[in-house]
């Protein structure tokens, strides 16, 4: 499986509004993967922020606070982390992808 990233490959970081809990956090990133061309999608409850590495070709912005609000919780683009503009290095996507499946087996 080749896990280079596409020239069409964002990484983005927002704010989400209304968690208070792990399963909220599950929840959210759950909806959040369902996003067709998003590889990637992880929530930080105590800071409150969600970052997702998707293909802008598959998924817009749009899409990705859609999905968010369609678990039942408020995303905030406006409100991004310094790396928005960041395109993700192979290396990070790997070391994503390697903490999202660390993060199911201890669960």
């Amino acid at each position: 499986m080749n896990h280079e990233p596409r020239a069409t490959s964002h990484s983005r970081h927002f704010r989400i509004k209304g968690m208070h809990c792990a399963s909220c956090v599950f929840s959210i990133e759950r909806a959040l993967k369902a996003v067709p061309g998003v590889s990637v999608a992880t929530v930080n409850l105590v800071t409150n922020q969600a970052t997702v590495s998707y293909d802008a070709e598959k998924t817009t912005d749009e899409q990705l606070v859609q999905a968010v609000a369609g678990a039942g919780y408020t995303a905030d683009l406006r409100v991004s982390g310094a790396a928005t503009n960041h395109e993700p290095t192979n290396q990070e996507l790997d070391k994503l992808r390697e903490l999202e499946e660390l993060k199911w087996k201890v669960i």
